[in-house]
């Protein structure tokens, strides 16, 4: 007589997207831990947050882009060239927000463009609480420093369109 043991995956050995829907079975609004890391991991996506989040949780595809394009390259909304921003639009209307409309943390409504940030979203902004310059300057960082260390900081990102 042979029985067959079924054990459930760990949270931990679970992917991103079997964790996210034994989340969503549960009824509980937070994402998992790898969900989580998988969203942040691509800057274009803390950049989106960010936005969102100092901008009453509301934007449009455009503006994202227009915003996100601006601080990739360095200049302001105005100085961008049709071609940086329809690059950053593209990315952010095709793969990013999809992403994180699929997680919970972001309504997305592609037929209007528009992205609203929902609760389940709270839960990623400890992970971007930092601020470099309060961390150095406690320490006895001067400014030079701080700039130093957040060049580093941007550069150790991912550039993921």
């Amino acid at each position: 007589m042979s029985t067959t043991v079924t054990r459930s995956k760990s949270i931990d050995q679970q992917s991103p997207s079997e964790d996210a829907a034994a989340s969503q079975e549960e009824g509980t609004a937070r994402p998992s831990k790898d969900v989580i890391f998988e969203l942040l991991k691509v800057r274009r996506r803390r950049l989106v947050l960010l936005y969102l989040d100092e901008n009453d949780g509301v934007a449009s595809v455009g503006t994202l882009a227009e915003h996100v394009g601006a601080l990739e390259n360095d200049k302001s909304e105005q100085a961008l060239s049709s071609d940086e921003r329809k690059r950053v639009y593209i990315a952010l209307y095709q793969c990013h927000l999809p992403k994180m409309d699929d997680a919970g943390v972001i309504d997305y409504d592609q037929a209007r463009g528009t992205v609203e940030l929902t609760g389940a979203a709270d839960c990623l902004f400890p992970y971007l609480d930092i601020d470099p310059v309060a961390d150095a300057t406690d320490t006895g960082g001067t400014l030079e420093s701080v700039a130093r260390m957040c060049r580093s900081a941007l550069n150790a990102l991912p550039t993921q369109p």
